[in-house]
């Protein structure tokens, strides 16, 4: 059991033990049978996968409601099938306010509505890093501690623009994450 702050509310998420690959599968189908309910077709919808599940990566959801893109991914956790369940359990509080009527679609969007340039964003955060595509929060935390160290102004190679150019790139990366 893991209590996880997101969106201003905790939750107690159970991470598997056991059964990693079909619990993967159940959190999955799960989030696409709410995502359904609320209207959501299966292009509408697109939930990462990993096929060793017990590896240490990232669990996302992107969807689109209208014209609006809504992101949602926790990297917090050693395993990818439990960040999945982080994922899963978040969003499927919220969800299940959406269906019930207690949270309204509009506002659950602007719960997780990405900006619409966020992609490049992320793109020039990932470059300014030096990572690659596929990266995880804490080689971005390794590297910024690393280029902080040299571009703080009170350093002797600092250089405060730059250092300000770092924070913003740090917060966009982590705001993915988040």
């Amino acid at each position: 059991m893991v209590i996880v702050t997101c969106k201003q509310q905790s939750f107690s998420v159970s991470l598997p033990k056991d059964s990693f690959s079909r619990r993967a599968v159940q959190f999955e189908n799960n989030l696409r049978s709410l995502f359904h309910a609320l209207g959501l077709g299966e292009d509408d919808v697109d939930i990462s996968q990993e096929r060793l599940v017990i590896k240490n990566a990232p669990a996302s959801v992107s969807w689109w409601v209208g014209d609006e893109h809504c992101l949602f991914s926790y990297d917090q956790c050693s395993r990818f099938v439990h960040n999945l369940a982080v994922v899963h359990t978040v969003l499927s509080h919220f969800l299940r306010q959406v269906l019930s009527e207690e949270l309204s679609v509009q506002d659950f969007v602007s719960l997780f509505r990405e900006d619409v340039d966020v992609a490049s964003h992320r793109e020039a955060a990932r470059l300014f890093f030096g990572l690659e595509e596929s990266f995880q929060m804490q080689d971005v935390n390794r590297q910024y501690k690393r280029l902080a160290k040299e571009l703080h102004p009170d350093m002797p190679t600092g250089d405060g623009a730059k250092f300000k150019e770092l924070n913003h790139h740090h917060k966009v990366l982590k705001r993915e994450f988040s």
